[in-house]
């Protein structure tokens, strides 16, 4: 009886235009944001100016770079937030003053030369001074802990290091499925809400409802039937694109006789992105039967998602529902965090679990009023 519904809830879902709109949604992020060329797993070239850049972790070295951002701010007379698009906000007067101060705290010279003789003051003060200055503009600028980078160009000895990582460690692929899902894990993360907001208050609109109370289906069958449906639907989107990208590299990898591991998109698609679909379309119906209301639950996932949007790498606590890893390969830093990735998304899964029982709890009181 259960998979009965859950075919009869994808044939009706395949009905529907949202569906339609949903892949060509993630379609077009996706062509938009990941992009599949050849020079991703070509060797680089001893003789190129760029090499692409890496994040750095020197205290010294981030604090120059940092400064001399805070040095643009007051030359420019304005500073970078996310509201939640990016854009500039303009400085008054009384706060570039205070932002004079603090330059001068940091390097009462006006310049740095050699960060560790020019720079006064230590690592923790410097990052008491960026907290002050992002408060005082309101917060969530670029300096929020969130969104602080700083970033130097890589030698070619590091991209050197690099590519044998990406070949000999990721085989290529899992290095860029690792970006495939950071990319489309985002979207996971809000667009299968406009498909489970409504799930369940669509049978109550269309008065079928008179029909399921007198009928033998439980209330555990109705909705499992109806979230397995949407998770399929949902999931099916992101395994065609995983797929198509494993041919595109199959054709590159086979033109180029390297070797690649065939299942990567795949694997990371099932693993990574799965639990967010999960939570997201539980999400959805337990908000949806709260409130007898398909809006609120779509803003409380759009929050949650902007919530889960930054850093682009490295926060995996449980309060991130998208796994952000927005860098191509970077094999040292994924096998550093990967069992705090696992551990998100078991706990996703399983909170996920939990939200659908008290969806059906709830269904199961409401039904007799419907």
């Amino acid at each position: 009886m259960l998979w009965k519904l859950v075919l009869k809830e994808i044939k009706y879902q395949f009905k529907t235009i949202t569906i339609y709109v949903f892949f060509g949604v993630i379609f077009l992020f996706y062509f938009s944001q990941f992009g599949i060329e050849a020079q991703e797993i070509y060797k680089p070239d001893p003789g190129s100016n760029d090499y692409g850049v890496v994040e750095i972790t020197d205290e010294y070295e981030e604090m120059s770079g940092i400064y001399i951002q805070l040095k643009n701010d007051l030359l420019s007379g304005e500073v970078g937030k996310y509201t939640p698009l990016y854009k500039t906000v303009k400085l008054t007067e009384q706060e570039k003053s205070k932002l004079v101060n603090w330059l001068m705290e940091i390097a009462p010279t006006g310049e740095i030369k050699d960060a560790k003789t020019d720079i006064k003051v230590g690592y923790d003060r410097f990052i008491d001074i960026i907290h002050s200055y992002d408060d005082l503009m309101g917060g969530n600028t670029v300096y929020n802990d969130e969104n602080r980078h700083s970033f130097r160009g890589k030698t070619y000895e590091e991209a050197l290091q690099e590519y044998k990582d990406l070949k000999n460690k990721d085989k290529f692929t899992n290095g860029s499925a690792r970006l495939f899902v950071d990319y489309l894990g985002i979207t996971a993360g809000l667009f299968p809400i406009f498909i489970a907001a409504f799930v369940l208050l669509r049978d109550k609109k269309s008065r079928a409802n008179e029909l399921i109370n007198s009928s033998k289906i439980s209330s555990i069958k109705y909705v499992f039937s109806k979230y397995i449906a949407v998770c399929i639907c949902v999931m099916l989107g992101y395994l065609v694109l995983a797929t198509f990208t494993t041919i595109k590299y199959m054709i590159v990898a086979n033109k180029l006789n390297l070797v690649i591991d065939n299942f990567a998109f795949l694997k990371y698609t099932i693993t990574w992105i799965t639990p967010t679909v999960l939570f997201t379309v539980a999400m959805g119906m337990l908000l949806s039967i709260i409130f007898n209301n398909a809006i609120i639950g779509i803003v409380v996932q759009a929050i949650i998602c902007y919530k889960s949007l930054m850093p682009l790498e490295g926060d995996y606590s449980l309060t991130k529902n998208i796994i952000r890893f927005n860098s191509l390969g970077n094999h040292e830093n994924y096998i550093y965090w990967r069992n705090t990735i696992i551990t998100n998304r078991l706990f996703f899964t399983g909170i996920s679990l939990v939200m659908v029982m008290a969806t059906v709890y709830l269904w199961s009181i409401k039904r007799k009023d419907y």
